[in-house]
């Protein structure tokens, strides 16, 4: 069949495929005869492809596909020509396409078989996908990232093997960044020189002269550097790329920092692919965050370990030394042990929510520290705001009631702004203590920092003057660092949610959501007997804006149309982006006759507004189908292919109205 023979297929005198039937789909279409000859084909489809409609017409499907899926699709297509029947319209497939200059891009692609005066075809509805294809790659690297630093979390409060801990934290930098290579320096006490104490390659042992080199330049000023190309770098050392044997093109070198002072580095070498990114600094931070409170930890115990051998040398000098140094051993046991407790309990009780992560926090702190109250802070949504996410105690009703601004008194806003530890024995005389707690005394305020930034604070008050001491201070100071690493993993698996959930563009629920959404809803309403509608909307002639004006401006209508949708639904109801210019209502506890005048007052709103566009202000009007689930509707599907139908209704009748599924 060719595409001449197409033409003369008609009913009752009129053509069966006009090409406007075509053209007016938001999806690239093709009609295909049974042998995969191409027919017919829509504008959409030109522009996927990079063919114009004469090149295509009358070829094969297969200069579509890349040359090594040919035999699979065409074993594919022969499967399905034997039986069209067996699948229908909306069953999307992933498919690879082939663009005309060589590209290639991840579609998914929908069949519909159509028979006329005995003459099968298929009409193919193609989408380009290859955006959620990345979105969802991403998603994945971003929850192995995750998985991976809550290995590394744990596995500090559980290990003392320093150079194990250090050779997993630099195996994992070079996966997260795509380095070639990549490594821990720390600085000889003695000569100053900078050691390499953990490294992917043969290096460990291997020194760089003080002074010398980018890293001894970020140990020195406690700031990360990228060098893309060293060639141009001031003061590069070049000795240890020939020992090493991995000639040095570019660097992503970041502080180990602890109380903001550097004690060492963490090195990325040799981008793999491209150069080193903001995102790719920002991991190596956090990393470095893991390495610096794993050596921190490390100091300590040595430190509690070289206590207990020097009062052991006194036991055996004095008896009553022996005492003293026991009873000391025993409190920083003691300390130590509520520390790693305090720890573990952070670790392993933590949700990837930041209430119930906030609250496990403050009531750690409550039980292994004994103080009065304890609240988290974080900064809230606004410029100027601190947000108090969860505060225990016996007076937490009366402290919650205080009001924070970043910029205003008091020791929780100062605290904010130069990232310090505040301990006021008593805050009476205080000039800058703003009073939330009529009984207060005393306060601790402990910054929460990730890569020297502040992300939060923990505020403890006690009706007791000079209620925290310096051990306090410094205890509760190492719990506040690991309660900051678990705090950044909320805001990493809630960044992930995000992107799972939310479409890019418009910022509301994706397609993936929206079904996902609907499906709880439509099942309750069957499951209770309680109706629900679904509305579909679709942006007239929007082809024509993004012709005249750009795709830019098309892109600022449809996030202000978002809002106005979303400004003109109940909290209940759910509204997801389904794809282009088309929007998504799913209305729980709603009969067809109320959707129908929210769909109305939702098409006059649209008709009477001005968009605000960079080219000045644009008027729109919109085309809704409304349909409500019945029997022959009890699934997600099948209710919005109806208002869909009932769209395409109100199209035809003109647009810029309202049409009720039949």
């Amino acid at each position: 069949m060719n595409s001449k023979r197409i033409d003369q297929l008609t009913v009752d005198g009129e053509k069966m495929i006009p090409q406007y039937f075509l053209d007016i789909s938001p999806d690239a279409m093709l009609i295909l005869d049974s042998e995969g000859w191409i027919l017919r084909v829509s504008e959409k489809a030109e522009k996927l492809f990079g063919y114009s409609r004469e090149e295509l017409i009358d070829q094969s499907v297969d200069i579509l596909i890349p040359e090594e899926l040919r035999k699979h699709h065409q074993s594919h297509r022969r499967k399905y020509m034997a039986d069209p029947n067996s699948r229908h319209m909306g069953s999307g497939v992933d498919f690879t396409g082939l663009r005309k200059d060589g590209s290639r891009f991840f579609a998914d692609i929908s069949l519909n078989p159509m028979t006329m005066e005995s003459v099968t075809m298929v009409i193919a509805s193609i989408r380009d996908i290859t955006r959620r294809v990345e979105v969802q790659s991403l998603l994945g690297k971003k929850v192995a990232q995750l998985e991976a630093i809550t290995e590394i979390g744990l596995a500090i409060s559980s290990t003392r093997d320093i150079d194990g801990l250090l050779r997993l934290i630099v195996e994992q930098a070079v996966e997260f960044v795509g380095a070639e290579s990549c490594a821990v320096l720390l600085p000889d006490n003695d000569t100053g020189e900078l050691v390499f104490r953990a490294a992917i390659d043969d290096i460990v042992g291997m020194r760089i002269p003080a002074g010398e080199g980018v890293v001894s330049r970020v140990l020195q000023s406690g700031k990360p550097e990228v060098v893309n190309d060293v060639s141009n770098a001031e003061n590069h050392y070049p000795k240890i790329a020939e020992q090493s044997n991995l000639p040095t093109r570019s660097l992503l070198v970041v502080p180990l920092l602890i109380d903001g002072k550097s004690i060492g580095t963490l090195t990325a070498v040799n981008k793999i692919d491209g150069d080193f990114t903001e995102a790719d600094y920002e991991l190596l931070v956090t990393l470095a965050s893991y390495a610096a409170t794993s050596l921190h930890n490390t100091q300590l115990y040595d430190q509690v370990q070289q206590y207990a051998r020097e009062l052991g040398a006194e036991v055996a000098k004095r008896t009553e030394a022996l005492r003293e140094s026991q009873n000391a051993l025993k409190q920083r046991n003691l300390e130590l042990n509520r520390l790693y407790r305090a720890s573990e309990t952070l670790f392993s009780a933590s949700a990837p929510i930041l209430k119930e992560v906030a609250e496990t926090i403050v009531k750690t702190i409550l039980v292994e520290f004994g103080k009065s109250n304890c609240s988290l802070l974080v900064a809230g949504p606004g410029k100027n705001e601190i947000k108090r996410v969860a505060v225990f105690g016996p007076y937490a009703d009366e402290v919650s009631k205080g009001i924070l601004k970043l910029d205003g008194h008091g020791l929780v806003p100062r605290t904010f702004r130069f990232g310090e530890v505040v301990n006021i024995p008593d805050v009476r005389k205080e000039p800058d203590y703003a009073p939330n707690w009529k009984a207060g005394r005393s306060e601790l305020a402990i910054p929460l920092k990730i890569g020297g930034q502040v992300i939060g604070v923990i505020d403890v008050q006690s009706k007791e003057i000079n209620a925290f001491d310096h051990n306090d201070e410094r205890l509760m100071g190492i719990f506040a660092e690991r309660a900051a690493l678990v705090l950044e993993n909320v805001r990493l698996f809630e960044e992930i949610q995000c992107l799972a959930t939310t479409d890019e563009l418009t910022g509301i629920h994706n397609r993936r959501q929206l079904f996902d959404l609907g499906r709880i809803e439509i099942e309750r309403a069957c499951r209770y007997g309680h109706p629900l509608s679904a509305i579909m909307l679709d942006i007239d002639f929007f082809k024509k804006v993004n012709d005249t004006y750009g795709h830019g401006v098309g892109d600022q209508v449809l996030r202000a149309l978002a809002q106005e949708c979303l400004d003109s639904i109940r909290e209940i109801d759910i509204l997801g982006r389904y794809g282009g210019e088309e929007f998504a209502f799913v209305l729980p506890e709603t009969g067809q006759s109320e959707a129908y005048v929210t769909a109305e007052r939702l098409q006059k709103r649209i008709e009477d507004k001005s968009f605000k566009t960079t080219h000045g202000e644009l008027t729109l009007t919109i085309s809704l189908g409304v349909a409500e689930t019945t029997e022959e509707t009890s699934d997600l599907a099948t209710l919005l292919d109806h208002a869909d139908s009932a769209l395409y209704a109100a199209k035809q009748a003109g647009r810029n109205c309202v049409k009720v599924s039949e």
